[in-house]
């Protein structure tokens, strides 16, 4: 049974802790013009039917909600109501609701390196995939509540994560495996909330299918939904996970993984602990949670776009171990643990702390400088002679990010390292030019279709055409504006 938080302050100074935290790691994010990648879809209703095909059918009815225009800051908030909700839940499960403990877990769950991602690349959509991962957490809970028939309600909220976030299925085995570590450090373990667990997981997952081929079916779409990996082969999806704790996504390239290593160690001290305690089942319980954990929470990302670098299920592996640590090595008792625990969690912590500062301050510069960029195409297009605006036929072709204008920041490249800040552009794709000029801008260029703009970029005369802002960059062929931002 999840226990209810009886003291105040295990509410409040979390709360406050937290908060101020995820403004520290994000605020500059929230509070700035950083939209990049899909984010410049503002208003996330428009790219409905693209959310359906993708799997994620649930998205557009929860931005009728939320409303669709994406405003960071708003994101920002409900981002991390669920997210101190979820905590809550991990804490209260886990039996770990001591402030230091709170603390740790605040410190690793908000500077984790999936939320910089979403925000620097999915801003539009951060807080859905927020919701996701605090439905998935709440649907295990709820599926091992002492009760017959709690499976039911535990499989809605399973099929709902589903239809918000590819990833639930990681999130969901993530979360059982945290459960039965914290079933470790009990003095009683029953398998019946795992196996009720296991029949919610089944029924959640078929109900979310039937859902997605019925929306599909509703709409006259077909599915873009496909099984991601992240590497090849079992143990590249083994080992990916175990290599993001070593990842070189923060300010401190060097301390990070020293700090990642400190930490584990004092999770091996702890098993060890735990093996004294004269429970043989207790310690290769939480033994084989940990070994299965790196492959539970890098399953196939069930998505039409690729599987992230990094993702919500992740945190399980950090989380579980300040779980073994706090509950199972006395890490407020004994004092050398404790600060090599509390100072090797600061160390990752801060490292990305300053590395998410230093993402989103490159993320606004690239917005301003594309900014100044596309309306230099604008002028030249109004100056073109034939021109009418929304008027004449439209076709954009190539990138900004691979155009001649557009250069390397100097002192940015270490920030290479996270996929998403990878570009120098906030429209990195020739498919987000449009969505740029009519979301963004707000001019109306009458564009051309996918299909009529591939059937052009074939032709010789486009290919032959230089790129922006050469003379001849653009220019009319037959009845179609030709906008050529970068050659292949």
């Amino acid at each position: 049974m999840i226990q209810i938080v009886s003291r105040k302050k295990n509410l409040y100074l979390p709360f406050l802790l937290g908060f101020a935290f995820f403004l520290a790691v994000h605020g500059f994010c929230l509070l700035n013009l950083s939209y990049s990648g899909s984010s410049i879809i503002l208003n996330a209703r428009k790219d409905l039917l693209r959310q359906i095909m993708s799997g994620r059918f649930l998205i557009p009815y929860y931005t009728q909600i939320r409303g669709g225009v994406a405003s960071p800051l708003l994101i920002g908030l409900f981002m991390f109501l669920f997210l101190f909700l979820t905590q809550l839940l991990l804490q209260n499960a886990g039996d770990l609701q001591n402030l230091p403990g709170s603390v740790l877990f605040c410190l690793l769950l908000h500077a984790h390196p999936a939320i910089l991602e979403i925000l620097s690349s999915n801003l539009h959509l951060a807080d859905a995939y927020a919701l996701a991962f605090l439905l998935c957490v709440g649907s295990v809970l709820v599926a091992r509540l002492p009760h017959r028939l709690s499976f039911l309600p535990g499989a809605v909220l399973f099929a709902m994560a589903c239809a918000l976030s590819g990833e639930s299925w990681s999130i969901a085995c993530g979360c059982l495996l945290f459960l039965w570590i914290a079933d470790s450090l009990q003095k009683d373990f029953s398998p019946l909330p795992s196996l009720r667990f296991l029949l919610s997981f089944l029924l959640g997952s078929l109900l979310y299918l039937l859902g997605y081929i019925f929306f599909l079916h509703r709409q006259g779409l077909d599915p873009q939904a496909s099984l991601q990996y992240r590497g090849s082969g079992i143990l590249e999806l083994y080992l990916y996970p175990v290599r993001m704790l070593f990842g070189p996504v923060t300010a401190y390239p060097h301390a990070s993984p020293i700090a990642s290593c400190v930490l584990i160690f004092c999770c091996i001290l702890a098993f060890f602990r735990l093996l004294r305690s004269g429970r043989l089942f207790h310690p290769i319980l939480a033994g084989a949670s940990f070994l299965l954990m790196p492959l539970a929470i890098n399953l196939p990302f069930f998505s039409g776009s690729s599987s992230p670098q990094f993702r919500f299920a992740y945190l399980f592996l950090p989380l579980s171990m300040i779980l073994l640590i706090v509950k199972s090595a006395g890490l407020f008792r004994k004092q050398l643990l404790k600060w090599c625990t509390a100072l090797s969690v600061i160390i990752l912590s801060f490292g990305i702390l300053v590395f998410a500062n230093q993402v989103y301050l490159k993320k606004s510069l690239e917005f301003d400088s594309t900014l100044s960029a596309m309306t230099r195409v604008v002028d030249r297009v109004e100056e073109t002679e034939g021109y009418v605006v929304n008027v004449t036929p439209v076709a954009v072709i190539g990138s900004l990010s691979a155009s001649p204008i557009t250069g390397e920041r100097y002192g940015f490249e270490h920030l290479a390292v996270l996929e998403a800040a990878q570009h120098n552009t906030a429209v990195p794709e020739e498919s987000l030019n449009t969505w740029y000029f009519w979301e963004i801008l707000g001019y109306p260029l009458n564009m051309v279709d996918d299909y009529n703009r591939d059937l052009l970029k074939q032709r010789k005369d486009v290919t032959d055409m230089p790129a922006f802002p050469a003379d001849g960059s653009i220019r009319f062929i037959d009845d179609v504006l030709v906008i050529r931002l970068s050659n292949p």
